[in-house]
């Protein structure tokens, strides 16, 4: 996907994310992923990705992205917002890289890209593990072709 694409996709992601007033539903994360309208902000994934490998990440990985969580992106997005069945149905059977992408471009919403890319990587990687990926003995890394070529699989064991 273009990079002009995927800058689209975090300005209207980020836009979503900051109108917290538009809240509906007792679930405000599948508020912030659907606009209004209900068309999805993110195309469909791509039949390919099915045949990525899931990705991986290590426990010690969940456990600084948590710490960064907590500290740079729970006021925002609190605890149980990231997970779920809003989360499988936006990001399961997507490359990471897509999710990294748009964390790393556009949060947090008042300094977009103002955390190191290990913190980004570990954030995704806490993100993974809310959402019932087993952890591996291989951590992610913020190799951006590496990231593409692994899926998120929602609940799936590897």
């Amino acid at each position: 996907m273009p990079s002009l694409t995927y800058a689209v996709i975090a300005v209207a992601l980020l836009g979503a994310a900051c109108n917290r007033s538009r809240a509906t539903s007792d679930d405000p994360y599948k508020v912030h992923l659907i606009p209004t309208s209900g068309a999805p902000l993110l195309p469909p994934p791509s039949a390919a990705n099915s045949k990525l490998p899931p990705a991986t990440y290590t426990v010690a990985q969940a456990a600084r992205g948590k710490t960064v969580y907590e500290s740079t992106c729970a006021h925002c997005h609190p605890a149980g917002q990231q997970s779920g069945a809003s989360f499988a149905t936006a990001w399961d059977q997507r490359p990471v890289f897509d999710l990294y992408s748009i964390v790393r471009n556009t949060m947090p919403q008042d300094k977009p890209g103002s955390l190191s890319d290990r913190q980004y990587i570990d954030v995704v990687a806490y993100m993974l593990q809310m959402n019932a990926m087993p952890a591996s003995t291989v951590a992610l890394r913020t190799d951006s072709a590496a990231l593409k070529q692994m899926k998120i699989s929602v609940g799936a064991a590897q």
